[in-house]
């Protein structure tokens, strides 16, 4: 059970980790993004890969767990595919091709036939979102809790191709987004979506799809509201402050009135 347990992990990790802490993704945070952005963005996305995860794992119930973990003994490897288990004597080496090449055709057959039908349902969900979601009432909304929210799960839904959470919240940022509903989608956009979801649900089972999906809502919400905002309201009111502390004149006699400018000596 505990190697299954491991298993599970280790997809789910990857899943999160692949899209967010790849050279590429974190070369491009770095140059288009606030630094607290990009350590909020990686330290969520470690907390969701080292402790929501195994959480979720942790407890899932026994019929989602694999057969292997409940003593039955492993099929192939690839569910639907060939065996692999070794043969019992020398084969030819054009059978050996000739299986090599079956094999390959038979796995490839079953992920295409698993995730692309998933990827044609997400990308068509993702741009019915994208075009119903108003793009001109969002730029100039105020930041609330309920836009929050309601922004976070947009950011969990929408599937998007790797680094373009960077792309699009960098762009929304300069046109003057709050900075919540920035850092929300940064950390939503790039690690979950409603592919994931259809994934998940499939090879682990739905229970583990919905926990996942609410934990990055959530953790997204925090990221973006209780941090991100929070830390952004402090930087601007403490900038404020200094500037007003600067234009502030300054106390003591005008400089007309100072003790070594005397009044030029007239003849009369």
């Amino acid at each position: 059970m505990y190697s299954a347990g491991l298993r599970a992990e280790t997809t789910l990790s990857a899943m999160i980790a692949s899209p967010t802490l790849n050279p590429v993704v974190l070369t491009m945070l770095f140059s288009l993004l606030p630094t607290y952005m990009v350590g909020l963005k990686i330290g969520f996305s470690l907390l969701v890969i080292l402790v929501v995860v195994p959480l979720i794992c942790r407890v899932l119930p026994m019929r989602e767990i694999p057969t292997e973990a409940r003593g039955v003994p492993a099929g192939p490897i690839w569910p639907g595919g060939a065996d692999m288990s070794p043969a019992t004597g020398p084969e030819p080496a054009l059978q050996a091709i000739i299986g090599v090449i079956t094999t390959y055709l038979k796995n490839l057959w079953y992920i295409i036939k698993l995730t692309v039908p998933l990827m044609l349902l997400a990308g068509l969900l993702g741009a019915l979102m994208a075009t119903l979601l108003p793009q001109d009432m969002i730029l100039t909304l105020p930041f609330s809790v309920l836009a929050l929210v309601v922004i976070a799960l947009v950011g969990v839904f929408l599937p998007v191709p790797i680094a373009f959470d960077v792309v699009v919240t960098a762009t929304l940022l300069g046109l003057g987004l709050s900075h919540g509903y920035v850092m929300a989608l940064l950390f939503t956009l790039g690690a979950f979506s409603i592919y994931s979801y259809f994934i998940v649900a499939t090879s682990v089972g739905p229970r583990a799809a919905w926990m996942l999906a609410a934990s990055v809502a959530v953790l997204g919400m925090l990221a973006g509201g209780g941090v991100a905002e929070t830390y952004h309201r402090w930087q601007s009111d403490r900038a404020l402050e200094m500037l007003l502390q600067g234009s502030l004149p300054q106390q003591g006699p005008r400089l007309g009135a100072l003790p070594w400018r005397r009044r030029p000596i007239t003849g009369r």
